[in-house]
């Protein structure tokens, strides 16, 4: 998806890739049974890319 924003508004999703941090905290939030949400924006435009748990883990 970030190869179809402009350079500028996809390099938060080309840097998300790398970003264990932000990868912590979406495994914390599907282990936790939450909705993770990584939001991308241009001048226009806001993009919700979302995981949700799916069965029993616990």
């Amino acid at each position: 998806m970030t190869d179809q924003l402009d350079q500028h508004y996809g390099a938060p999703g080309r840097h998300w890739v790398l970003d264990e941090p932000e990868h912590e905290q979406a495994r914390s939030a599907l282990a936790r049974g939450e909705v993770y949400v990584f939001r991308l924006y241009d001048d226009t435009t806001c993009y919700m890319l979302s995981a949700r748990p799916t069965g029993q883990t616990r």
